[in-house]
C-alpha cells in the first residue's frame, strides 16, 4: 500500500478480497516501508458493517498509521 499525501493518521481498513491477510503488507508513507501483519477481528467486521449496512462493503482487519511527536509513523492494530 502506498500512501502519496496524508496529514497525521490514516486507518487502513483490509479485506481478503484486497490482499492475503496472512502475509506481511507493507505501507510506505512519506518515502519509508513500514510492516505490519493484519489481524482479522470479528469486532472490525462487525464494525464496518453496522457503520456502511452493506454486506459487500465489510473489513476484516483494520491498522491504524499515526505520526509519533518525533515524526516517526507508527503502525499498529486497530479493533474498531
Amino acid at each position: 500500500i502506498k500512501i502519496s499525501e496524508i496529514g497525521n493518521f490514516v486507518r487502513l481498513y483490509l479485506s481478503p478480497a484486497m490482499l492475503d491477510l496472512n502475509k506481511t503488507v507493507y505501507v510506505v508513507v512519506e518515502g519509508k516501508s513500514v510492516a505490519a501483519r493484519p489481524r482479522v477481528s470479528l469486532k472490525v467486521l462487525v464494525r464496518t458493517l453496522l457503520d456502511r449496512g452493506d454486506p459487500s462493503y465489510v473489513f476484516s482487519a483494520c491498522l491504524v498509521l499515526s505520526k509519533n511527536p518525533e515524526g516517526n509513523w507508527i503502525l499498529e492494530h486497530a479493533h474498531a
